[in-house]
C-alpha cells in the first residue's frame, strides 16, 4: 500500500486543521489593548492625590472611554483577522511539512528490504518519534506480522510490536493523547499524538513507551480491526488424509474449458482396421497332468514293443 507523501507544490492537498479560537482570541486582544491605553492616560495625566487632578482625570476618562472602546475593538479585530491569516497561510503547510517529512527517511521502495520472508505491508505512512533531543523522522509500519518504527536516521527498525497475541490484542496497547496548543490555548488543531505501549502490561503508567506524531493517528485505529489480528483459539488438528464424505465422480466435474464458458467441438473418432496377422490365435487348453505339454513341449508318439 502506497503510503500518503506531501505534495511538491506548497499547498497541500491534506492539510493539518489547524485553526485559530477567534472569539477567544478577540476577547484578549480587546481587553490588552483598553487597558493599556488606560494606563498610558493615566500616566500622562496624574499629578498626585489632588481633588482637581483626580477629577481631570475621571472627566478625560469618561469622555476618551468610548473613543477607546471603538478602537480597542477595531485593534482587536484586525490583529485577530492577521493572525488567523497567518495560522492558515504559513502554520498550515508548515506544520503539515513537518508531520508528513519528505527528506531524511528512507523511501517507499526500500520498505520491502526491512521485511521478513513472507512478511507483507498493509498501512505504512510517515511520521516523527519523539527522541531524546528531537523529533526524527521515518514510518511507522503495520505488516501482516507485526507493528514497527523504521527510523530515517539510522535506517533501522526502532521498536516493534508483534501482532500475534492473544491475551493483549494490538489496540489495547495504543493510545491517543492531546495534541499540542500553540499560543497559550488560541491556536488548536493539531492531531494527537499515537502513544505506543512497549511493555506487556500497556499501561499509561508504564516507562516503556513510545510517541509517534502523525498527521491522522486515528486511521490506524480504524484500519486495525481485533478479528484480523487476533489469534484463534487452539482446536483439534484435522487429520492428514481426511475419508471424503461422498465418493467423487471425476466424470461430475466439469472441466477446466467449460467452466471458463469454452465449448469445443465434439472429438473425432478414429477406427482403426485390424489386419486377420495381427490377430493372435487362442492358445489350446494344456492338461496338468503332464509337465512336459504345460512347458510346450511336443513328443513323438511312443513306441511300442513288440
Amino acid at each position: 500500500m502506497k503510503a500518503d507523501s506531501p505534495s511538491s507544490s506548497p499547498r497541500f492537498t491534506n492539510l493539518v486543521p489547524l485553526r485559530v479560537r477567534f472569539g477567544p482570541l478577540l476577547r484578549w486582544f480587546f481587553l490588552g489593548f483598553f487597558l493599556f491605553a488606560e494606563i498610558f492616560l493615566a500616566t500622562r495625566l496624574w499629578n498626585g492625590w489632588q481633588i482637581q487632578a483626580i477629577g481631570r482625570l475621571l472627566a478625560v476618562q469618561i469622555f476618551f472611554a468610548p473613543r477607546l472602546l471603538f478602537a480597542g475593538f477595531a485593534f482587536s479585530a484586525f490583529a485577530t483577522v492577521m493572525a488567523e491569516r497567518m495560522v492558515r497561510w504559513i502554520a498550515r503547510p508548515l506544520s503539515t511539512k513537518w508531520l508528513k517529512p519528505s527528506t531524511g527517511l528512507p523511501l517507499e521502495s526500500e520498505l520491502p528490504l526491512h521485511m521478513r520472508i513472507g512478511e507483507a505491508i498493509e498501512l505504512a505512512t510517515t511520521g516523527r518519534r519523539k527522541t531524546e533531543n528531537k523529533w526524527e523522522p521515518g514510518w511507522l509500519i503495520i505488516s501482516t506480522e507485526r507493528m514497527f518504527w523504521l527510523s530515517g536516521v539510522w535506517r533501522m527498525t526502532a521498536w516493534e510490536i508483534e501482532r500475534t497475541t492473544l491475551d493483549i490484542p494490538l489496540t489495547a496497547r495504543l493510545s491517543l493523547a492531546d495534541g499540542p496548543r500553540w499560543l497559550g490555548g488560541f491556536v488548536v488543531g493539531m492531531p494527537p499524538r499515537l502513544i505506543v505501549h512497549l511493555s506487556p502490561t500497556a499501561y499509561a503508567e508504564d516507562e516503556h513507551q513510545e510517541t509517534i506524531a502523525l498527521a491522522d493517528p486515528e486511521a490506524i485505529f480504524q484500519h486495525l480491526d481485533p478479528e484480523s489480528y487476533q489469534v484463534a483459539e487452539a482446536t483439534d488438528p484435522e487429520p492428514l488424509i481426511a475419508p471424503p464424505s461422498q465418493p467423487v465422480q471425476l466424470s461430475d466435474r466439469p472441466s477446466p474449458l467449460e467452466v471458463r464458458g469454452v465449448i469445443l467441438p465434439p472429438r473425432r473418432v478414429v477406427q482403426q482396421k485390424v489386419r486377420p496377422e495381427m490377430v493372435k490365435p487362442p492358445l489350446r487348453p494344456v492338461s496338468k497332468q503332464d509337465p512336459l505339454e504345460v512347458r510346450g513341449v511336443m513328443l513323438p508318439p511312443r513306441r511300442k514293443k513288440s
